[in-house]
């Protein structure tokens, strides 16, 4: 049967994927036929999340093809979406994340497209896209000599070159890896090619003779290092600088890029020949922002490396779910690791939302000055509570003498349990500016 055929395919399917449940992972697929109701034991024919902290008919979602409808039917704790407590409301697109007691589930529109993710031999959580990736990565191996990886910064483009590379050469053969943006200048032609000048040549494609050769943004390199790189990736030799006669080299190529490699060749940074050569096949690794059932198992493993015992709340959970991650994975896993240390100061084992910085995995727009995140490293209780006396208990004053941000520093005291309205000299019901 062809492809393209409609016969035996399965029809979408909308619905919920559960993602949190009792302190961990988990992975649960509910259909909205065309509405669910959720609860603490599955009462009246709905769905049992078997959480304390559910009522017994917690809440409804429906979903009429078009938009989605989330009701809490006067649930004792809430029903949060996208992390607003709502009595009633529709949304014209899928909510990032429903949370009914401790439990986080996530609208989608085919629940039969999001198997659960699983952590492969290497360590790597790989939700259904990434498993999709892996396994084209290593299919293209045996027949492919280059391969074109595109993503954000921090996406994990490295593991589909080494799921390539792996397949191709083994593990054994060499994996060399080159930024381009990152040579001296002047020197990349004498780095890539190697150089005869009183002594043996040395050049990264002769070091990756055998195996694969990495070439991290390749448009950085200039129009003549590139048309050399080409030429010696057509000929498959390899001529060095000073050199009278070229080497063989077989050796497989991996091109990993941020930007979009057809807008550099309009932009003249990347030769068009070049991109010819390298542009099949192409694989594009999305942001970590949508690959939801991930981010669950990345926080959890994350932590329990960290330090045993270690675990995370479901109101980071639901911070990590609900938030850009401009760095993908690279940043969620550092500031995964700040949380932990600002937890442990606290005498706690359990990772928190209000652990987590503010301003963390925000859009780059809403992104504040590194220096301001380093001095609220360093506050001291004393410090912060003088500078709030000096300021009559005004949250923004006290923010400008400490030299922090005003919302760095509400969230340090709300971890430190420190009420600033207590430093006012008048009422608190007189001053509005106190409510921050």
């Amino acid at each position: 049967m062809s492809e393209s055929s409609s016969v035996g395919v399965r029809p979408p399917q909308a619905g919920l994927i559960q993602l949190w449940s009792r302190g961990g992972p988990a992975h649960r697929v509910f259909a909205c036929a065309p509405e669910l109701y959720l609860g603490r034991d599955g009462e009246g024919g709905g769905v049992a999340l078997g959480d304390g902290r559910v009522s017994r008919r917690h809440c409804r979602v429906k979903f009429d093809g078009a938009s989605w409808l989330v009701d809490d039917l006067d649930s004792s704790n809430g029903t949060y979406v996208d992390g607003d407590r709502i009595k009633t409301r529709l949304f014209n697109r899928a909510p990032r994340v429903i949370r009914a007691g401790h439990c986080l589930l996530a609208p989608v529109l085919d629940i039969g497209a999001e198997p659960p993710p699983i952590e492969t031999a290497e360590g790597v959580i790989a939700g259904a896209r990434t498993q999709e990736l892996l396994a084209r990565a290593e299919r293209h191996a045996p027949t492919r000599d280059t391969l074109l990886v595109r993503g954000e910064a921090g996406v994990g483009k490295r593991l589909l070159v080494e799921a390539y590379h792996r397949r191709a050469a083994g593990a054994k053969r060499p994996l060399v890896e080159v930024d381009c943006a990152a040579l001296p200048e002047g020197a990349a032609e004498r780095l890539l090619f190697g150089a005869r000048v009183g002594g043996p040549e040395f050049g990264y494609m002769l070091a990756a003779d055998g195996g694969t050769l990495l070439l991290h943004e390749p448009a950085a390199l200039s129009d003549h290092v590139q048309r050399r790189l080409l030429r010696a990736l057509e000929t498959r030799e390899v001529l060095a600088v000073g050199g009278a006669r070229p080497r063989p080299v077989a050796l497989r190529l991996c091109v990993e890029t941020r930007h979009d490699p057809r807008q550099q060749v309009r932009d003249g940074q990347l030769r068009p020949d070049l991109y010819e050569f390298v542009r099949r096949p192409a694989l594009r690794v999305p942001p970590l922002r949508e690959r939801l059932v991930e981010i669950p198992s990345l926080i959890q493993r994350a932590l329990r490396l960290a330090r045993a015992g270690t675990g995370a709340h479901v109101s980071l959970v639901e911070h990590c779910l609900l938030r850009y991650w401009p760095g993908n994975i690279r940043e969620l896993l550092l500031e995964l690791e700040d949380a932990r240390v600002h937890a442990l100061r606290d005498g706690r084992d359990e990772v928190h939302g209000d652990d987590l910085d503010e301003l963390a995995g925000r859009r780059p727009e809403h992104h504040e000055p590194v220096s301001d995140r380093r001095r609220a490293s360093t506050l001291r209780r004393a410090e912060v509570e003088r500078a709030l006396s000096e300021a009559d208990g005004e949250l923004a004053r006290a923010a400008e003498l400490l030299g922090v941000h005003r919302s760095r520093l509400r969230r340090w005291l709300s971890r430190k349990g420190i009420d600033p309205l207590r430093f006012a000299s008048e009422a608190p019901a007189s001053r509005e500016s106190l409510r921050e």
